[in-house]
């Protein structure tokens, strides 16, 4: 299949699962909830994926050996763990929209750090490491409650939902590891930023999820008191 042939089959792919969803009849409402949470979870994909694409050539550049480079990924992983098996804890005593807060703010945290350390350069490994495992901790929270939010919204059309937001999720996280390899130069602050753009547009969604759900609350309120 031609590149341009596979692009017209995401495309066609794409509109299809709009039109699943459009055809609720909460369609308004419902979906700006649904991209809320499917772009909290996009942003998390972005700023992983924005970190796979250049770190390797990052920490070769520190004259570290792909022998060695292969361990700076474990602290990684298990602070994604982590973080899944304690979202997993929280969400049976508080609902989803507390628990992403929760996850969001080491997710903000852990680029900050990495986006003012490569300020003055990075001269030791775990100066990335540190922080993006801090990052990774809070994408053990977005991820999964990001993707349990979205799908929620649409609970007749779940297939759709849970179709569309994969491939969402996908185009993110290869348009974020994409541009981190164009522009980066296996420059850390280039990455930083990317990676600190994500937590940026990760936080902006979470909070829309919360004004409309005020919004929603106030809305009801007036409801009720004008009945009365």
């Amino acid at each position: 299949m031609h590149k341009k042939d596979r692009y017209l089959l995401i495309i066609m792919l794409a509109m299809m699962s709009v039109i699943g969803l459009m055809s609720s009849d909460i369609y308004l409402p419902a979906f700006t909830f649904y991209l809320s949470y499917t772009i909290i979870a996009c942003s998390a994909y972005g700023a992983y994926f924005a970190y796979l694409a250049v770190s390797s050539s990052i920490f070769n550049k520190l004259n570290f050996k792909p022998d060695w480079v292969g361990f700076f990924y474990i602290s990684v992983a298990l602070t994604y763990i982590s973080g899944n098996l304690l979202a997993k804890k929280l969400t049976k005593t508080i609902i989803i929209d507390k628990a992403l807060l929760i996850g969001i703010i080491p997710f903000t945290i852990g680029g900050l750090i990495m986006l003012i350390l490569s300020l003055d350069g990075i001269t030791n490994p775990l100066e990335i490491i540190i922080p993006m495992s801090i990052l990774t901790f809070g994408n053990g929270f977005l991820l999964p409650l990001g993707v349990a939010g979205a799908v929620s919204v649409f609970p007749n059309l779940a297939g759709t939902a849970s179709g569309f937001m994969g491939l969402l999720q996908l185009g993110a996280a290869s348009l974020a590891a994409m541009i981190t390899g164009y522009i980066s130069s296996e420059e850390v602050f280039f990455m930083a930023l990317i990676i600190f753009i994500t937590n940026i547009i990760g936080g902006l969604a979470l909070l829309i999820v919360h004004l409309i759900k005020i919004n929603d609350q106030r809305t009801i309120k007036i409801a009720l008191f004008t009945d009365k």
